[in-house]
């Protein structure tokens, strides 16, 4: 018999797994002053190698701009002006 394929779990933020979420918080530790990644400390913090570190960390941000873009394009539909939306104080307002 063979075994069922077992379902990725993936949160409600942007259906990134667990995973993804993981590498992505991590990833701001291992920022260099330039602002270049440094792969080989992301893979130790992740207990990964540096492949696949990189991979997980891609796929988790497409998957994060996707999300980000879509709301941008709800928003801009609805004809509110997108330059608002860091104002709490405009937001409280509404």
């Amino acid at each position: 018999m063979s075994s069922p394929t077992k379902a990725k779990e993936t949160s409600d933020l942007a259906g990134l797994t667990p995973g993804e979420t993981k590498h992505l918080l991590l990833a701001n530790l291992c920022m260099t002053t330039t602002g270049k990644m440094d792969w080989e400390l992301l893979a130790t913090l992740t207990d990964t190698k540096a492949k696949s570190a990189r991979w997980t960390h891609l796929t988790g941000r497409r998957k994060l701009e996707n999300a980000y873009h879509e709301a941008l394009a709800g928003i801009n539909s609805k004809g509110e002006a997108p330059d608002n939306q860091g104002d709490l104080k405009s937001q409280e307002k509404k």
